[in-house]
């Protein structure tokens, strides 16, 4: 019996978020110490009653359980060194989404009176709220690098994030009811210890190069009002900063104060295109189906 990397890992995460829960802390509030501790646990709690003593015993076992601790620790340094950037606050876990809990997103409307219908779990769901406003930003955890890509949506190659996002807009928007839900970014980060030249250092420049190398992938809305909510080094007074990589986001800014072509930016009203779009092509895969 192998272990399931992928499942220990978005347990693990899920089990550090409902702890912070408890403790009524945020990303921004933990420290490194505790940071270390919380990964131990959370790996420990994501083996418990899944695996027999006997199956733990084996040394590749010991090896793998190890090098698990070492990257959920290693990629909650690289969470609160993301979210310490902004100011978007963590608000949910592993949500299931269902004809249960949204209204339109997880149904499909075919002809004749027809559905179909959607399930799926979203990793984590960030929110920045102000004056009656919701920005909405999604992450959905990937123990390799994925990268989104525009034409890969158009051709309903990647819809993922898309129907994630459609789902998160809808679930904000029917618990506030009187408040503005728009989309902010929606994001892949990476899992994993990154890979990085060795050099002499210290325990804490090491884990500050790692940290660096965890940026996340995926699409953010464009308005720089919006990116300094997520990055406050690559916005500010309504302007980009010029000629900067985020550490965070993927965008680059030119000389000139703008998203680069290597950004992957889009307009609030692009986006919402794009999830319409994510609808129309999955109830075209979903109709010979029906």
């Amino acid at each position: 019996q192998s272990l399931d990397f992928g499942n220990v890992l978005h347990n693990s995460m899920e089990f550090i978020f409902h702890h912070m829960e408890e403790q009524k802390k945020t990303w921004q509030q933990l420290e490194k110490e505790e940071i270390y501790e919380l990964s131990q646990m959370a790996v420990d709690h994501a083996l418990e009653g899944s695996q027999g003593d006997k199956f733990r015993q084996s040394k590749r076992t010991e090896y793998y359980i190890k090098r698990m601790k070492r990257v959920i620790q290693c990629a909650a340094y690289g969470m609160v060194f993301q979210m310490q950037q902004g100011k978007f606050v963590q608000t949910r876990a592993e949500l299931n989404f269902s004809v249960d809990n949204t209204r339109e997103a997880a149904r499909l409307l075919v002809e004749n009176n027809k559905k179909i219908l959607l399930n799926g779990k979203i990793d984590r769901i960030d929110i920045y709220e102000e004056k009656g406003k919701r920005q909405v930003k999604i992450i959905d955890y990937k123990s390799g690098r994925t990268d989104l890509q525009l034409d890969k949506m158009y051709y309903g190659l990647q819809l993922q994030l898309l129907t994630y996002m459609s789902a998160a807009l809808e679930i904000e928007k029917h618990v506030h009811e009187n408040q503005k839900v728009v989309p902010a970014a929606m994001l892949y980060y990476q899992i994993k210890e990154p890979e990085l030249e060795w050099r002499e250092e210290t325990e804490e420049n090491r884990i500050n190069r790692s940290v660096a190398a965890m940026s996340c992938t995926g699409l953010v809305t464009e308005d720089p009002e919006v990116v300094e909510l997520l990055d406050k080094n690559l916005a500010g007074n309504g302007e980009y900063q010029e000629s900067m990589t985020s550490a965070v986001l993927p965008i680059q800014t030119t000389k000139g104060g703008t998203p680069g072509k290597r950004s992957s930016v889009v307009t609030e009203k692009e986006f919402q295109l794009l999830m319409e779009h994510a609808r129309k092509k999955e109830k075209e895969f979903g109709r010979p189906y029906i």
